[in-house]
């Protein structure tokens, strides 16, 4: 379900590849599976290492926003991390430059329809740019950006997120969680910067900050006689 245009230049020292692509509906969870399947293919002509590239960066950028945001598919092989790990891809990167608009209408979870997003990616000499990243997911509308620096000898990543009016029951809700809270938050911000060859290098060592501000918030009644006996504290 996916319409757009895509065009690829091969006369300049790097291949270039612009375009715009629209997504009626994706469904968090999918980029995992074309992420391995674009890395089992072998490559064999100039514009099948593009196309997969193109697929590999955009499975990959998607996998990890759902992986870090935590509304990927369950499975049901056990994993040891929530998060998985993996290896920045700078040779790569630093093979192509790109510029594609994207648009997802429906992001969907299973058969709930989340909220919508958009996003530009740029990608110059090795470095990687999602911005802007905007949106509405769960009520929240929400702005961003994601950079991976490429072009250093150790990779740095860069994110900025900012979310207004994220309701926390349709959060709960998405993952059979329970209703301890109701209400929405006024306002989420997140910056973070890290260095590092792989994704848990970046977090082990990563700076930021997060500021939250939240509106009225409803405590389900039976964590409330928790708290009071002393079983939940803070």
């Amino acid at each position: 379900n996916v319409k757009g245009h895509v065009t690829v230049l091969t006369k300049e020292i790097r291949p270039r590849v612009t375009g715009k692509l629209t997504a009626e509906s994706y469904v968090l969870g999918t980029g995992k599976q074309l992420l391995a399947e674009s890395s089992a293919q072998k490559k064999k002509s100039t514009l099948g290492t593009i196309a997969d590239s193109v697929k590999g960066i955009g499975s990959m950028a998607m996998d990890t926003v759902t992986d870090t945001l935590g509304i990927g598919n369950k499975s049901n092989v056990p994993k040891p991390k929530e998060i998985p790990d993996f290896t920045f891809p700078v040779e790569n990167l630093r093979a192509i430059d790109l510029k594609l608009g994207v648009e997802l209408k429906h992001l969907r979870k299973g058969e709930e329809d989340l909220g919508h997003a958009s996003f530009q990616i740029s990608l110059e000499e090795g470095l990687l740019a999602l911005q802007p990243v905007t949106g509405n997911l769960w009520g929240g509308a929400f702005e961003g950006k994601l950079v991976l620096d490429g072009t250093r000898y150790v990779p740095t990543l860069e994110g900025n997120l900012h979310i207004q009016g994220l309701d926390y029951d349709r959060v709960a809700r998405s993952f059979g969680g329970t209703d301890m809270v109701k209400g929405q938050s006024q306002s989420i911000k997140l910056a973070l910067k890290g260095r590092g060859d792989t994704l848990y290098e970046v977090l082990e060592q990563a700076s930021g900050e997060l500021n939250l501000v939240d509106g009225p918030l409803q405590l389900a009644t039976k964590y409330i006689d928790l708290w009071a006996a002393d079983l939940i504290t803070t």
